[in-house]
């Protein structure tokens, strides 16, 4: 039934066939750790830098610098409709007057040195100049309002707190 070849290995030439294999399956689970060691060590190195990467673009995040300028409050410009309302403010070029009022503060003349003064300027500028002219109204209310405003919309200049903060975070529109 079975084929049977009575040849039979001697001890010592199994034990070889065995060492040779054994060295074999050594020689690939020293390959299979050095290449596991090198996976792991490579994801620990991109995590290191993944953590720097962050840390320090967030660093500037805890900073927050403000320029003071001088700015033209324009009434035509930054009450359109005329009629000092909240919705007319904000319908205003309130940016505009800012960034005219940037460019001379710093000079700038040509497109690429407007443009990167228009980065110092925060999204929030705009905000800070319409509730400056809220705060004038506020103040001004219980008076007779249009004429005082008038009188004080026409005045040279009004200074203006505009924040950015060192991350570069800037809405660009």
């Amino acid at each position: 039934m079975s084929n049977h070849n009575n040849t039979r290995l001697r001890p010592r030439d199994a034990a070889a066939i065995v060492e040779r294999g054994l060295a074999s399956r050594r020689a690939s689970e020293r390959r299979f750790k050095f290449f596991g060691r090198l996976a792991i060590g490579i994801a620990l190195a991109f995590l290191v830098i993944l953590f720097c990467v962050h840390f320090f673009k967030g660093i500037p995040g805890f900073f927050q610098y403000y320029v003071t300028l001088e700015v033209q409050l324009d009434r035509g410009r930054l009450d359109p409709a005329g009629d000092l309302s909240v919705q007319s403010l904000y319908d205003g070029d309130a940016r505009g007057v800012i960034r005219e009022a940037l460019y001379e503060t710093v000079g700038a003349s040509g497109r690429s040195q407007k443009r990167a003064a228009g980065k110092i300027v925060s999204v929030g500028a705009e905000q800070r100049l319409r509730k400056a002219v809220l705060a004038i109204l506020i103040f001004l209310a219980p008076a007779n309002l249009s004429p005082l405003l008038l009188m004080m919309m026409s005045t040279p200049s009004c200074g203006v707190y505009l924040a950015r903060d060192t991350a570069g975070r800037t809405a660009h529109r």
